[in-house]
This record gives C-alpha cells, sequence and structure tokens, in this order.
C-alpha cells in the first residue's frame, strides 16, 4: 500500500501545484480576449492658416484680420516689398489694429500684413493692405493691394 499511498501523495501534490496556475491561466485568458480599440491621435499640432486683412474703413488708419490663430503679429513696411524681422506689433490676441499716430510726412504710405500664430506655429503672411495719407491733411486712404 505504500506504492499506492506515494503516488496519490505525489497526484495531490501535482494538483494543488497546478490549482493556482489553472486559476491564474483562466483570469489572464479572459481579460486577454477584452480589447479596447482605441483611435491614433496626432500630437503633432499644425500652423494656422493664413489670416486675410481687410481695412476697417476706406477712410482710417485701421485694419482687420479673419481670427486663424492664438496670437499675432504686426509688420509694417515703406514699400511693400520690404518687410522688417521684428513685429511692429508682436502677440497680440486682437484681431485689429489701429495705426495711430500715422508715421509723419505728407502723402506717406506704409503697407502692412499680419502673420498668425499658434502651438503649430507661424502662418504664411496675410494678403497686404496700403494706408496712405493724402496730402498734409489728417485724411487717409486705406485699400487691400493685389
Amino acid at each position: 500500500m505504500t506504492g499506492r499511498r506515494t503516488t496519490l501523495v505525489v497526484v495531490g501534490l501535482v494538483l494543488a501545484f497546478l490549482a493556482p496556475m489553472s486559476t491564474a491561466y483562466a483570469l489572464w485568458s479572459r481579460t486577454a480576449s477584452a480589447t479596447v480599440n482605441v483611435g491614433v491621435v496626432s500630437s503633432t499640432p499644425t500652423a494656422p492658416s493664413a489670416p486675410e486683412l481687410s481695412c476697417v474703413s476706406v477712410s482710417g488708419t485701421s485694419i482687420s484680420w479673419t481670427a486663424t490663430g492664438t496670437t499675432y503679429n504686426v509688420y509694417e513696411s515703406a514699400d511693400g516689398t520690404m518687410w522688417p524681422p521684428a513685429a511692429l506689433v508682436q502677440g497680440t490676441s486682437a484681431t485689429t489694429y489701429n495705426r495711430n499716430p500715422f508715421p509723419a510726412g505728407n502723402n506717406a504710405t506704409r503697407y502692412y500684413r499680419v502673420v498668425a500664430i499658434n502651438s503649430g506655429g507661424p502662418s504664411t503672411p496675410s494678403n497686404v493692405v496700403r494706408i496712405s495719407r493724402n496730402g498734409a491733411s489728417a485724411n487717409y486712404t486705406c485699400a487691400v493691394t493685389p
């Protein structure tokens, strides 16, 4: 009877050893089959589109633009072709700008463009607006340039 008793003890020990493993496998196989599909979200923000510039009034020194970014840089040029590296107004959240006081001089003309900025970086520059002083008076003309 010792051989049979030894066999039963060994079988009992093997079952006692395998029982927790089979329970762990059963739990693992149930959780492994429960999958969740998660869509991929791009973490790279994109730069805004270029703002569209316009005159607030054709007889004033104010410009406005479409809201495309978080902040805006306003650039001023004396000839409309050479643009300074530094903005006249930097980091404004407004979507309008009034050039007051306007540069001195009869028939003074200035050109303006705007760059929108967000976490994706700067936009390409906007279209250009021209503001001119008409003679010595405080009479101005604002126009979108082609």
